[in-house]
């Protein structure tokens, strides 16, 4: 947790730095991937356009289990 905002800052510029400024955030809801991923992992993200296959690490999932429904939001 950063408390101060110019903590904050110099982590910002560390982690650009280090990873550029060239990255997506995107969300991807699929079917019957339900409990099999988690928060902080890597996946591989296939997609015909673009610059994909690209590696993305998992920022947050949401299951509806009801639909069998899996969104995950991705950066990477």
């Amino acid at each position: 947790l950063i408390t101060y905002q110019t903590d904050a800052a110099i982590e910002a510029a560390r982690q650009q730095a280090i990873y550029g400024d060239d990255f997506d955030r995107i969300d991807i809801t699929t079917r019957r991937q339900q409990f099999k991923y988690h928060v902080g992992q890597t996946v591989t993200v296939e997609y015909d356009r673009f610059d994909f296959p690209k590696d993305m690490v998992v920022l947050g999932i949401r299951e509806n289990t009801s639909l069998g429904q899996t969104t995950f939001r991705l950066w990477g």
